[in-house]
């Protein structure tokens, strides 16, 4: 039983639970009927092995949860099910990507080099799934399934995680025995590539008409300004080159 309040916890559908495999995460149900407190309850421990009669018996708890610090390894199993649709993998990939996004370019959320970090690990792992699920992809393949994805209000968060999707299968397209290692990087150069917008005027980001020599003279500082807060953070990323990483983010606007 887990009930502590402070954690956090995700909600997951019923049908992208892991079946006739090991789990790698809890699943917990919330017992409580009043709102604002909340008691978890885990149900399933990592080991153990779900079928479909398991997971309809559920769905009378109406909602399961996986703790936020589990998000990882709920991705990897989730990229890792033959029996997931790819649409549906992405999807719920594409939407922990945005939860990181939105914890690094909300200008209402508090900003610090531990969030920064923080989000950056959410970031790698999101990566990591997302090149499991798309490495085999050809680029018109992965163009359908960009249309058929949905979309979110800030532009910011679909045309970054859009970018990390194109420079996986470049990259690949490019290098067809890059390793694992090497596209998870590129794809997380593609996803922060915009990173050193976050230290930019929003009245700069956000002018509709013309931008002065000065504001444009401001924002070509966001590539720069993005490898300095990416090595402030300092993210601990086992295996990758992170040179690669700063290299996308710093020369992503290069026209040689």
């Amino acid at each position: 039983m887990d009930s502590n309040s402070k954690t956090v916890y995700f909600t997951i559908d019923f049908h992208l639970v892991v079946r006739e495999k090991p789990l790698l995460y809890n699943i917990y149900i919330n017992s409580s009927t009043v709102k604002g407190k909340d008691h978890y309850v885990k149900i399933v421990r990592p080991g153990e092995v779900l079928n479909d009669e398991d997971i309809e018996g559920f769905k009378k708890y109406q909602r399961i949860h996986v703790l936020e610090s589990e998000r990882g390894l709920y991705l990897k199993s989730l990229a890792e099910d033959e029996n997931i649709e790819s649409i549906d993998k992405v999807s719920v990939i594409k939407d922990s990507a945005v939860k990181h996004l939105d914890d690094i370019f909300n200008p209402g959320k508090e900003f610090n080099t531990e969030i920064l970090g923080e989000a950056l690990d959410g970031c790698h792992d999101s990566m990591k799934a997302m090149v499991d699920v798309i490495k085999d992809y050809d680029i018109n393949s992965l163009k359908k399934l960009i249309g058929d994805l949905s979309f979110h209000d800030f532009y910011t968060y679909d045309h970054s995680i859009n970018v990390s999707m194109y420079s996986v299968l470049i990259y690949k397209q490019l290098k067809p025995k890059a390793s694992e290692a090497d596209l998870v990087a590129i794809g997380l150069g593609g996803l922060l590539h915009d990173l050193g917008k976050t230290k930019i005027s929003t009245e700069i980001l956000n002018k509709t008409g013309n931008l002065t020599d000065e504001e444009f003279a401001e924002i070509k500082k966001h590539p720069e300004l993005g490898v300095e807060l990416f090595r402030e953070a300092n993210p601990e990323f086992p295996g990758l080159k992170k040179e690669s990483i700063e290299k996308v983010i710093v020369e992503h606007h290069e026209n040689i």
